[in-house]
């Protein structure tokens, strides 16, 4: 990234942090509830976290570790595990070490939060929820992400005044293309459904959110947007899907 976008960026975020931006809310990162008329045997739902963690990162840390050959080292990474929790790490070497490790984005854990409501609100037949079917599966395939640089320019050579006069500090669009599958219990592939979905959010002071809720928020809707639209393949399909689980 150039030097002036990286100064635009971080002049638009201080002005942003200091002053009165909308804060994400729950509702933000819930999906609708509007269930399908005829619900689905119940399904576990599954999201390949491997797969969202490369979509989705806020960058990575490199971290260098030395060792003594009569020693056991010591280290402590983050885990995406159990809600990014601590892990221990224990290694005997008698070498330096370079590990990189990603820093945890919220938007991994909505991602498997919103799937995991759309399925059990909409979807499938909680009362079933003892008796599971088979399970339905979410893959992130493509994530392209956009911002208004024209903005972000205009703002750092103002440091932010015009924000506060209420001019947009960013735009931020999100295109995400899915696929939802349907297994059996015999792991039997019975259905695949892919969809794209677009979102933009403002980032702004007073109506708009700071630059990062302007991300979570636009990467939320727009895989609340490409579920929807699976939601109605799957009720157009329901006789075929279910007959086979």
């Amino acid at each position: 990234m150039k030097p002036i976008t990286l100064f635009a960026s971080a002049a638009v975020m201080i002005i942003m942090l200091c002053t009165g931006c909308k804060s994400i809310s729950v509702s933000d990162l819930n999906p609708e509830r509007s269930p399908n008329a005829r619900l689905l045997p119940y399904l576990i739902p599954v999201v390949d976290t491997n797969n969202i963690q490369e979509i989705y990162t806020t960058g990575v840390l490199t971290t260098t570790t030395q060792t003594h050959t009569s020693g056991t080292q010591y280290t402590s990474e983050t885990s995406y595990r159990h809600h990014y929790s601590q892990d221990n790490v224990y290694n005997e070497s008698s070498t330096s070490k370079s590990d990189t490790i990603r820093r945890p984005d919220l938007r991994v854990g909505d991602v498997v939060s919103i799937f995991t409501k759309e399925v059990e609100q909409n979807i499938v037949d909680m009362n079933k929820a003892s008796s599971p079917r088979g399970y339905i599966v979410l893959n992130l395939n493509t994530r392209v992400s956009d911002s208004n640089k024209g903005l972000e320019l205009i703002n750092g050579l103002t440091l932010g005044t015009l924000c506060l006069l209420g001019m947009p500090g960013n735009f931020r669009s999100e295109e995400l293309d899915i696929t939802v599958s349907i297994y059996n219990n015999a792991n039997t592939l019975v259905k695949s459904y892919s969809a794209v979905a677009i979102d933009e959010e403002t980032t702004a002071m007073y109506y708009g959110y700071a630059d990062t809720d302007t991300m979570r928020k636009a990467a939320a809707q727009a895989l609340k947007k490409a579920l929807k639209e699976i939601r109605g393949k799957i009720y157009r399909e329901y006789d075929q899907i279910a007959g086979r689980l």
